[in-house]
């Protein structure tokens, strides 16, 4: 793991993917401090811009935007008593009171090393957790999968209390969601039983209409 850490540094620190971490960087510090956007919207923005980028390149300026704005949003919180964004509320607690007192340097200095330690301690943990949690995934059945599925409409039913009618529309529309597309173990649609069963006939049957034009496809 040593040896793939060291890799990975080696990888991270070259010029051209430096250059797109200062960027990343600056892109959401901007983002983390204008209230109401926040690093998931400026990542789910900029994500087509990264298309045409290599993986490692992509993947590190991504990371940059999120602990930016992760840091961003806490200025305004400190100098303004305005979140820039939800993850910085806690820090207008104790930050805006100090600027008052004329401590705001001080305030954004503190939340700038807690930010670079939580981002630290998240690495780490990350390393160290993501087999045995990627092993867990890989190890559901449909049993658990249904279980989520439950829970998911439990937490759904929970949160809609006061508003049943629109709770249910919304899990009614997230289960239709859910259905579009194709099912990957048997590459067969997920809202017909066809004859796209074999990863040759999913690459021929690209659309619900060519499932149903080909011959062995069900009337």
């Amino acid at each position: 793991m040593i040896d793939h850490l060291i890799l990975g540094l080696t990888a991270a620190l070259q010029v051209k993917q430096f250059l797109f971490m200062v960027l990343g960087t600056v892109i959401g510090l901007w983002v983390g401090v204008l209230p109401g956007l926040g690093g998931p919207v400026a990542m789910a923005i900029l994500i087509p811009f990264t298309f045409s980028m290599d993986l490692l390149s992509a993947l590190l300026m991504l990371a940059s935007i999120s602990v930016g704005a992760a840091f961003g949003g806490s200025v305004t919180s400190i100098l303004l008593n305005i979140p820039g964004e939800a993850s910085s509320a806690a820090t207008a607690y104790d930050g805006y009171p100090m600027a008052q007192r004329g401590k705001a340097k001080v305030a954004m200095g503190l939340s700038a090393g807690a930010s670079m330690a939580a981002a630290i301690v998240g690495v780490l943990i990350l390393m160290f957790a993501s087999g045995p949690v990627a092993k867990a995934a890989l190890a559901f059945s449909p049993a658990e999968y249904f279980a989520l599925a439950i829970l998911g409409l439990t937490v759904v039913s929970v949160a809609a209390l006061g508003s049943t009618i629109k709770g249910l529309a919304m899990g009614a529309l997230g289960i239709a969601i859910s259905l579009m597309g194709s099912i990957r173990s048997s590459a067969r649609s997920a809202t017909r039983s066809g004859s796209c069963i074999s990863s040759t006939a999913s690459a021929s049957c690209r659309s619900w209409w060519d499932c149903s034009r080909s011959p062995n496809s069900p009337a």
